[in-house]
């Protein structure tokens, strides 16, 4: 069941939101069996660049049930941080809720959808990918950020090779983006993903 969801939510013509609805009981299972290694290594990475700093707002776009989160509040646990999650499934976000990480946690298309919000950082794992967030939606996140803000995200290297036309104008050639930092992280046990730190 678990494993059909995810090869559905691949596919750019079938309604994500409500695969995430009927999938939101048994992912932290299934995503857990993989070996998903995504949250954990985008918050290591994260935790290297925020200058020891206190009391910043994190936005974590495509929060799912939390699993950036959990890292988050373990990684950072001696930090006064503000914590939202975004996402577009109610059933995902309602397990987000229930791990009590978040500060707030909204229901939002921010695909669609303009969100009058600023924060420090906005962290994304497992988003950009295919039958996801389209790479055009870099410049909908650059809007959030504050000045000297970072957005940090995996992109699948499968997806990345097939849009590289977006990839190149959205991400290697922003204008926005005073700098443009690429490498690899362990996504799935033994799967690597690019990794993707803008800087406002």
């Amino acid at each position: 069941m678990c494993s059909e969801l995810h090869d559905k939510s691949l596919n750019p013509y079938i309604d994500n939101n409500e695969i995430y609805n009927q999938w939101a009981k048994n992912y932290d299972k299934y995503v857990d069996s993989l070996e998903y290694n995504g949250p954990r290594n985008i918050v290591s990475f994260f935790k290297k660049k925020f200058e020891n700093k206190n009391k910043f707002k994190i936005l974590d776009f495509g929060c799912g049930t939390g699993k950036v989160g959990e890292e988050l509040r373990k990684q950072l646990n001696n930090k006064d941080f503000y914590l939202e999650g975004i996402d577009i499934s109610a059933k995902m976000i309602d397990i987000a809720i229930s791990k009590k990480v978040y500060n707030k946690n909204t229901l939002v298309d921010l695909t669609k959808t303009i969100y009058n919000e600023k924060y420090d950082y906005i962290l994304s794992s497992g988003v950009f990918l295919e039958g996801h967030v389209s790479i055009k939606n870099i410049n909908r996140l650059f809007d959030l950020l504050k000045k000297n803000g970072l957005l940090i995200f995996t992109i699948r290297t499968s997806f990345k090779d097939n849009n590289y036309i977006d990839f190149k104008k959205y991400v290697l050639e922003n204008k926005k983006f005073n700098d443009v930092y690429i490498t690899d992280i362990e996504y799935l046990k033994n799967v690597s993903c690019n990794l993707v730190c803008l800087t406002k």
